[in-house]
């Protein structure tokens, strides 16, 4: 298609300017092309261009129909001499579709001459005709039905030529096309990297707001040992407020992130099912190709927070759980990203991050909400580990009756919150396919 002197540049729009018209339209065709199609239909392919870059075009799908063996229609108007000569069929329409002429081009001139059409040798065929259409469309569809009745039985209409089945493209295995939408989501993500800093500078900013309110704050008993047990805890509400707050700000900023990983990609999911593209390879590879940014915003919201707070979590169960929190939260917008339309999916996806925090366990909220949600689970773990030092209390029954977190269930809260992101991955795994099936097809 004589795009590699400009693959590496992009595609552009209104707003960035990038390949020209005429490059632009043999990027779509081989974008169409790579699912080695039996048929390649096109809508003016040639509208919008000069001459020069039309000619260039229409070569280079003649070139394509003959070197891939595959039928190539496309609807075209008013037509330059070198195009007119490069075409094989022609279906001409009139005035309401009508058609006047189907057949070959070497004999498009002399049916029209038999119907007292003149043709100036200077002037382009293509012209003459469809000036002569346009002054009598109804003329020309009325002698072209006469001419079809007259002549059915001995010229049948000719079925357009689909390419034999044996060029049936057979798709690359599940595996290969794993990678190939892994590699191709990274390089998209590489090529655009202002969303990931803008993500990123979100969560240091949150980071650096929240770790610096808790300086000089421990969780401790009035009393001293050995009278811990039955000792009054101080700020025993203060710690899941901040659990709550540290979710809401981690789950607003995931929540865009997240619906971006599929709802950005949606006009092209649809365009590539039907050319083979396995489902589960696909939300795959989206998936995995999300992680490497999950884990690195998770790394810097922790850092910033261990570095500023007071509170006497190792770092490594303050990651692991801003990065299990963060990852459902990536799953809950896509979900939304998947049913919803992109404008409403952040909105949406927005206000569920909030309903997961909330349901964290600081606001008594019905015991089946927090239980399956994965904020809860993860002030659990914060809060066992803050709480460690005076597990005394920690662990006693009033004490979780009172907190509503229980003491000892580290890998058992863990393990909850993997479950529940891909619990969520799988919902938006069944959305993507089961929804929007008319555009699937």
């Amino acid at each position: 298609l004589d795009l590699d002197h400009v693959r590496d540049t992009a595609i552009g729009d209104e707003k960035k300017r990038g390949i020209s018209g005429g490059q632009r339209k043999r990027v779509s065709i081989g974008v169409e092309m790579a699912s080695a199609p039996l048929m390649l239909l096109l809508d003016e392919p040639t509208s919008g261009l000069d001459s020069t870059t039309s000619l260039e075009l229409v070569t280079v799908l003649k070139e394509i129909a003959v070197a891939a063996d595959i039928t190539v229609a496309m609807v075209i108007h008013q037509p330059r001499v070198e195009i007119w000569d490069a075409l094989d069929e022609l279906l001409i329409l009139g005035v309401g579709g009508r058609t006047v002429y189907k057949g070959a081009q070497k004999t498009v001139k002399q049916y029209f001459e038999g119907h007292g059409v003149e043709f100036d040798p200077k002037k382009n065929p293509a012209d003459v005709i469809l000036d002569a259409v346009v002054t009598d469309s109804q003329k020309y569809a009325d002698k072209w039905t006469t001419r079809i009745a007259s002549h059915n039985a001995s010229e049948p209409v000719t079925p357009l030529l689909i390419a034999p089945a044996a060029n049936a493209f057979n798709g690359a295995s599940p595996l290969r096309q794993f990678a190939l939408f892994a590699t191709r989501n990274v390089e998209k993500q590489l090529s655009d990297f202002t969303p990931f800093v803008v993500e990123t500078i979100v969560i240091l900013l949150c980071g650096f707001v929240l770790g610096n309110s808790m300086q000089d704050f421990l969780l401790g008993a009035n009393y001293r040992s050995p009278y811990e047990p039955i000792s009054p805890v101080t700020f025993k509400r203060l710690l899941p407020q901040l659990h709550m707050y540290q979710l809401m700000s981690l789950g607003l900023a995931a929540a865009v992130a997240g619906v971006n990983v599929f709802g950005v990609e949606r006009l092209q999911y649809f365009r590539e099912v039907p050319t083979g593209l396995n489902r589960v390879a696909y939300f795959l590879a989206n998936v995995t190709a999300a992680l490497p940014r999950v884990f690195l915003v998770s790394l810097v919201y922790a850092s910033v927070f261990t570095v500023l707070a007071s509170l006497p979590v190792p770092f490594q169960f303050l990651y692991f759980a801003v990065v299990l929190s963060y990852w459902s939260i990536y799953g809950l917008g896509a979900c939304v990203s998947v049913t919803a339309s992109q404008k409403a999916s952040s909105l949406i996806a927005s206000t569920g991050a909030v309903c997961f925090a909330v349901f964290n366990g600081f606001i008594d909220f019905p015991v089946v909400l927090k239980r399956f949600t994965p904020g809860f689970y993860a002030s659990q773990i914060l809060q066992q580990q803050h709480a460690r030092w005076i597990a005394h209390w920690a662990a006693d029954p009033m004490a979780e009756n009172e907190t509503g977190y229980a003491f000892g269930r580290l890998t058992e809260s863990f393990f909850l919150m993997v479950v529940i992101g891909i619990v969520l991955h799988a919902i938006a795994f069944a959305l993507m396919v089961l929804t929007h099936r008319d555009r699937q097809r």
